[in-house]
């Protein structure tokens, strides 16, 4: 059997299928060695019945895969924390991407596939074999055929199909087996013939021989019958035994895994590993789980028969071995298990006490869904007067946008306060409930009132818990900023920064750099806000990893400033990750960031379906979550998207003139405000559409007079340029031409292009016109910032005909290659720029032609080249320069 799996090693799927006993595990760790050996990377699960539980089984798949080779999976186990119904399918087109990258050879192990029922588990494997690369070998045991679709793999030739049939030994494989032992060959063929070939009986027999020497009596009780067989060879084998090694064996058959530290806490030997290699030597059916041979398990029938015979002979002892296995599990950190033996030990407080204590470590490292899994394992009807893992279950709820589960725990907690008399403003953890429901208010993007559920927290910081400070300054950051007072916004975040950094956890910390970029954005204050929104992100990928959770919303509001600068290839990697979390994505700022700017990308790719597309799966969020300013900005960039296109349906048309008679009414509420700013600018966009400039012009004078008077720069920049597009349209060009400088000099953001561009080829033309009066010094020329955002913004345009037919996943042009058509007499040629760009970073002649795989007389004859063209005769003068005439960054 091994020579035939190792002939179709190459093949995308193996399956070894048969009874139990019959040696499919152990045919298949035999491969596994022989793979190792050969170099190959392997990885292997072995299943149980937990893994019907589909993220729970991701998450092991991953960790298995990256256990044998770390470059793949990584960070990826982190996005099932968000327990988002998309994430499950972008997990695994991630992984698929990284074994096509990978390129070698990966072996994939699943031992014992019958324990798994679930039919998204079973799905994840089917998207495996139908997407994943011909590198990736997936290899299956179980004792029934696997129920997925292998037809088309098998007309192909890609699947090595191992039968139960094949698995049974004959005579030449029996006499092999028992070569040390004098058995002579009618009685081997007699033993052949009653266990039928069954490889777990031929076992018990060869140790029961070795052990008793008592053919009469092994001969005379063998039915052929292979549960009668096996039970009465296990007992034999088990009575042969030494007294101190059956103690153990009976002892550890409660584990579902052991190690050595394990089985001495659990049976009370000091020696426990010795003991466990002394059984593994001897052949007792114990698997080895890892390569490191630290983890192990028992057969499952010769588990089975141990847990039966510690039943029969000391039942008194299994319920201090569970509770003996849970403490160990939960001194080490690992609280599934933990929890799993203290309910097989029937003691539910102790199983409540596990997950509590380590609750709120959870959610602070946003591993809701890991702490959610281990709530749904306890007796419900006993969690309702546990407050403080109640608090932790309505955090994880609030969290991942579960309003009325999360609502639900406050209830039981509020319950709880009132019966014991807790409900004052004194009691640390009914102040705790309330900035649970202030965070529950700010995922729904409601702000009324979250000042006075806060506040008594802030008042008192130094006798709350960091975590509750940290979310309840968040909170209020999150209220003033959506009431416009960014500065105030801004000082609070560095007012909480010690209270951020005693968490344990960087959740509410990210959170904090991300509103305070917010703020900063909204200002107008570029530079500041990309700062924030880096030192969250790096935050995130430090203490969660790449492709955290944490680490995708932080990603989402650096996107979009790169968006805005026209970085589209960085802008693209951190959309594409953030667009993944759906409904978990945060709150409404975040799936602004991660929605628009990604569809605004994907049009100028030139896939506008796709970009409609991504717009509707927003909208559908927004309604799921009832998120109203969602739903408006959603609706105001796809009125942009169809007028770029010139293709706007009648329906959209026709919703411009309810719109237009809305007149803004004195809004307490910053959100609802926002909701207005955004349909506005839908009815602006929309009267441009329709080549109505004055109805334009009257949409647009109450929003500007309104986002100028509450400092909203960003915004105050589009109605800026809105307005200038009306007054082209109504052939007014000077206008037209003060309005976009204004636009310009609204935002202290000079790196900022595609917030002009997204706008239409209208833009350009003013911006020429602006370029021009410069040139030639006319009256009301803008000043030199100005001018060089101008150039930048110029040379983009140029750019992005090519960049808007470019196919998705082809690199776009350099961001700087069309400048020299614009301001040079002689243009850098791509190579020339990308020279130029590797001497921005700072890299000598010889790491340049390494690089490009050029010699090093060629970039010198490069550089020569591009001195002449720049007018320049030094490095650092041709970095100057470029940098100057956005060449490079």
């Amino acid at each position: 059997m091994l020579d035939a799996l190792v002939e179709g090693a190459g093949r995308r799927l193996t399956v070894i299928h048969g009874p139990a006993g019959f040696g499919k595990t152990t045919l298949a760790v035999q491969w596994r060695s022989r793979l190792l050996e050969e170099g190959k990377p392997v990885a292997w699960l072995s299943m149980d019945k937990d893994d019907n539980d589909p993220l729970r089984f991701l998450a092991y798949l991953i960790e298995a895969i990256r256990s044998a080779e770390p470059s793949l999976g990584a960070d990826l186990v982190s996005l099932l924390e968000s327990q988002s119904d998309q994430i499950a399918g972008f997990l695994l087109t991630e992984l698929v991407n990284q074994l096509h990258d990978y390129g070698e050879d990966f072996y994939l192990f699943l031992d014992d596939w019958h324990l798994v029922k679930d039919k998204k588990s079973e799905e994840a494997i089917v998207f495996l074999l139908e997407h994943a690369p011909a590198n990736l070998h997936l290899v299956i045991t179980s004792r029934s055929r696997p129920s997925f679709p292998m037809l088309k793999l098998m007309l192909q030739n890609e699947v090595t199909e191992i039968h139960g049939a094949d698995l049974r030994f004959d005579l030449q494989e029996s006499e092999y087996f028992f070569r040390d032992l004098a058995i002579t060959e009618a009685d081997l063929q007699t033993l052949l013939a009653k266990t039928e070939g069954w490889v777990a009986a031929l076992q018990l027999a060869m140790i029961s021989l070795r052990s008793t020497g008592d053919r009469e009596g092994l001969f005379r009780w063998i039915s052929g019958k292979h549960h009668a067989v096996g039970d009465y060879l296990t007992e034999n084998v088990l009575n042969s035994l030494p007294e101190d090694l059956l103690h153990f064996l009976l002892n550890t058959s409660i584990l579902g895994r052991f190690c050595g530290p394990l089985c001495s806490a659990v049976t009370g030997e000091a020696n426990g590993m010795a003991i466990l290699e002394r059984a593994e030597h001897l052949q007792l059916f114990i698997i080895p789980l890892d390569d490191e041979r630290e983890w192990f398990r028992y057969h499952h029938l010769f588990a089975s028969y141990l847990q039966r015979r510690l039943e029969r002979d000391h039942p008194e002892r299994i319920r201090s071995l569970h509770l003996t296995a849970a403490d160990w599990f939960a001194a080490q950190g690992l609280a599934e298990e933990a929890v799993t033996h203290a309910l097989a030990a029937g003691d539910n407080a102790r199983a409540i006490n596990i997950v509590e204590d380590s609750a709120m470590w959870f959610v602070e490292r946003s591993y809701m869904a890991t702490l959610l899994g281990l709530v749904g394992k306890l007796p419900p009807e006993e969690l309702a007067d546990r407050p403080v893992l109640q608090a932790a279950i309505a955090w994880s709820h609030c969290l991942i946008h579960h309003p009325e589960q999360a609502l639900g725990a406050v209830r039981h907690i509020e319950t709880y306060l009132v019966a014991h008399d807790r409900t004052g403003d004194d009691d640390e953890l009914a102040l705790e409930t309330k900035v649970i429901r202030a965070c529950i208010e700010i995922y729904a993007d409601r702000i009324d009132g979250l000042e006075e559920l806060v506040r008594p927290v802030l008042a008192k910081a130094d006798s709350q818990h960091t975590w509750v400070v940290s979310v309840a300054a968040n909170i209020l950051t999150y209220g003033l900023m959506h009431s416009h007072q960014y500065s105030e916004a801004i000082e609070l975040q560095r007012w909480t920064k010690p209270y951020h950094e005693k968490t344990s956890g960087p959740f509410s910390q990210i959170y904090g750099h991300c509103f305070a970029g917010m703020a900063e954005y909204e200002r107008g204050h570029y530079s500041e806000a990309e700062a924030s929104f880096k030192d969250a992100l790096y935050l995130a990928q430090r203490r969660a990893g790449d492709h955290s959770h944490a680490a995708r919303l932080a990603g989402a509001m650096l996107g979009k400033i790169y968006y805005e600068y026209n970085q589209i290839a960085e802008a693209e990697s951190l959309l594409e990750d953030s667009i993944a979390l759906g409904v978990e994505g945060g709150v409404v700022d975040f799936s602004l960031a991660s929605y628009i700017p990604y569809a605004r990308l994907i049009a100028l790719r030139g896939d506008e379906d796709r970009a409609l597309q991504i717009l509707d799966e927003g909208e559908q969020t927004a309604r799921l979550l009832c998120l109203e300013r969602l739903t408006a900005c959603i609706a105001a960039e796809r009125a942009r998207l169809h007028a770029s296109t010139g293709n706007l349906p009648p329906t959209t048309a026709d919703a411009a003139a309810p719109l237009a008679k809305t007149t803004f009414p004195n809004y307490a509420n910053g959100i609802m405000a926002e909701v207005w700013e955004a349909e506005r600018i839908t009815a602006v966009r929309l009267a441009l559409a329709q080549g109505k400039p004055r109805d334009a012009h009257a949409l647009l004078d109450p929003l500007f007079d309104y986002t100028t008077l509450k400092g909203q720069h960003c915004l105050t920049r589009t109605a800026l340029i809105l307005r200038a597009l009306a007054h082209d349209l109504n052939s007014d060009p000077r206008a037209a031409e003060e309005a976009m400088i204004g636009a310009l000099e609204a935002c202290n953001a000079p790196r900022a292009i595609r917030p002009f561009l997204d706008e239409g080829p209208r833009v350009v033309s003013i911006l020429e016109r602006v370029h021009e009066r410069y040139r030639r010094q006319l009256t009301g020329a803008p000043t030199r910032p100005v001018q060089t955002q101008i150039e930048r913004i110029l040379v983009t345009a140029r750019q992005q005909a090519p960049a808007r037919t470019a196919a998705p996943g082809q690199t776009l042009a350099p961001e700087g290659a069309a400048h020299a058509e614009t301001t040079l007499l002689d243009p850098l040629k791509v190579r020339e720029i990308e020279v130029l760009r590797l001497v921005g970073e700072g890299k000598s002649n010889k790491e340049i032609a390494r690089y490009l795989g050029i010699g090093i007389d060629t970039v010198k004859w490069y550089l020569k080249a591009i001195y002449g063209k720049l007018g320049v005769s030094r490095r650092t003068q041709a970095i100057g320069e470029a940098r100057r005439l956005g060449l490079i960054a």
